[in-house]
């Protein structure tokens, strides 16, 4: 975390076998980005479009901080229902290792209407509501950036970051090592720490 240090491989989808190293302090503050023998190394930001395409966040979000930040915000609106919502189901092995596998399933999830303010964009509301960015795009399908929204227009949004989350959580180290989250569609992302 201090410096923040990333390392990041994608093991499906379209981009399946690209590397990337971040840490935060070196290489002007660019992400080294492999592909693969046959494409180029290159430093990108970790704003480039390139790097964003498809990525559900910016590696600023990736990490046990910010998925505990959003357990956090779904308990405080949730909270009077986090029985509801939450389920416990034992201890089960994962990569060799006891977890605890924990479930969160917000039954209540729905898409609201959202009107955006003066200075908002998608990434702007996203990460002050706590939100996928990427999920916002795949929402609104007339937006076609991050920044293609004005003020007054009113988009979709979702009231918690996912419908549902599946979490493995370390018997000893009480880190999650694992973590599939779900939208009102189905499957959204999986992640392997």
């Amino acid at each position: 975390i201090h410096p923040m240090k990333v390392y990041l491989k994608i093991l499906k989808g379209p981009h399946t076998g690209t590397e990337l190293l971040f840490v935060k302090g070196q290489n002007d503050d660019k992400a080294v980005v492999s592909a693969g023998s046959l494409v180029p190394t290159v430093s990108l930001s970790l704003f480039s479009p390139l790097v964003r395409d498809k990525q559900r966040h910016t590696l600023y979000e990736l990490g046990f901080s910010y998925a505990g930040d959003l357990i956090y915000d779904s308990y405080l609106k949730y909270k009077e229902k986090a029985q509801d919502y939450s389920s416990y189901e034992g201890v089960i092995m994962y990569d060799n290792r006891p977890c605890h596998k924990v479930i969160l399933d917000n039954k209540d999830f729905k898409l609201k209407d959202y009107v955006v303010q003066e200075g908002e964009n998608l990434i702007k509301i996203a990460r002050r509501l706590k939100l996928d960015e990427y999920s916002l795009l795949e929402y609104n399908p007339t937006v076609k950036d991050y920044t293609g929204v004005k003020p007054g227009q009113t988009i979709k949004l979702p009231e918690t970051f996912c419908k549902k989350v599946i979490m493995y959580i370390d018997t000893k180290t009480l880190l999650p090592v694992y973590q599939k989250t779900f939208d009102h569609t189905g499957f959204v992302a999986e992640y392997e720490y």
